[in-house]
């Protein structure tokens, strides 16, 4: 069995009860409302990453979280021969995300996962290494959960691998908009969960990389 087949046989077996349920019926319903706007924009990569494709190891492999429709995941693929992981908690996200990458054909170059991103380090295991970690407005997890998560993330990262995420900053009007759920972590009223970056705790966090 091939090790794409493999991991996806373990995320069937063991997600379902182990899913943040709450935000995964909130970005089912979001994919699912915005798929037409989707659809008109969907091979139009992100400028995040059209300024991160330049760091990224030609043909090497990006675990991305946040995948969502794949505007990136398929950027990469295209443009830079990459063989990408990409993990969503949404299985709607994930649909449309296997949909069009069969349709332009970089479907070869994807695994689509539908996972929380706290379950990826026993998800994907102690031997998969990536050449590129890579998330953009996804990664919300608060300071407790984000730390063994960037240390899973710095433990399997090859030689001269690089990390790149986008977030917003705390001064951002819709993180001053929302409440408090977890440090450095904030809800909106409706229910979009979002961590908030700042320069001192971006330095901290740096330091699982060094």
């Amino acid at each position: 069995m091939s090790k794409e087949r493999s991991i996806n046989k373990k995320i069937n077996k063991t997600m379902p009860e182990k899913f943040n349920r709450a935000q995964q019926e909130y970005w089912d319903e979001q994919h699912k409302k915005r798929e037409e706007e989707h659809r008109e924009i969907e091979n139009e990569p992100n400028e995040f990453a059209k300024n991160c494709l330049k760091y990224i190891k030609h043909g090497g492999k990006v675990l991305e979280i946040g995948v969502a429709n794949g505007r990136d995941a398929r950027y990469f693929a295209r443009e830079n021969q990459n063989k990408v992981v990409g993990v969503d908690i949404s299985t709607e996200a994930i649909r449309q995300l296997i949909s069009v990458a069969v349709a332009d054909g970089t479907i070869d170059r994807i695994l689509p996962v539908v996972a929380d991103a706290r379950e990826v380090p026993e998800l994907l295991g102690d031997q998969e290494y990536y050449d590129a970690f890579y998330s953009r407005s996804a990664l919300h997890l608060d300071d407790e959960e984000i730390v063994p998560f960037l240390k899973y993330i710095a433990s399997h990262l090859n030689k001269d691998g690089v990390v790149m995420i986008e977030g917003k900053h705390k001064e951002d009007i819709k993180i001053e908009k929302s409440l408090v759920v977890g440090k450095n972590c904030y809800e909106a009223v409706d229910g979009h969960i979002r961590r908030a970056r700042s320069e001192d705790n971006i330095k901290s966090l740096c330091d699982y990389f060094v």
